[in-house]
């Protein structure tokens, strides 16, 4: 089994259009791969060709060297606050009492 670790990094923010935060980028990294070893019931053909059953077979019907698990092992959220036009930015809450 192949298994890849991964981080995530999202941007938020607010905008007129939504004001809630909201994300407006995501970006994964891979930061490890354990690769798996040769396919326990592979497929051969005709012509000689032979194929992982990792290559045609659903994810439960695949042997155990050929199924894939992916892992995130890290989440940071970056908050790039109000973007958008002054004059439609939110007024904070202390100001509007």
């Amino acid at each position: 089994m192949t298994i890849y670790a991964i981080e995530v990094f999202h941007l938020v923010h607010t905008c007129p259009a939504n004001p809630e935060p909201h994300p407006v980028d995501t970006r994964r990294r891979i930061v490890h791969v354990t690769p798996g070893r040769d396919c326990l019931t592979p497929k051969t053909f005709d012509n000689g060709v032979t194929i992982r059953c990792g290559d045609y077979n659903a994810y439960d019907q695949q042997c155990a060297n050929c199924r894939t698990i992916i892992t995130i092992t890290k989440v940071t959220t970056h908050d790039l606050g109000y973007q958008g036009p002054a004059h439609l930015a939110p007024v904070p809450a202390e100001e509007s009492a």
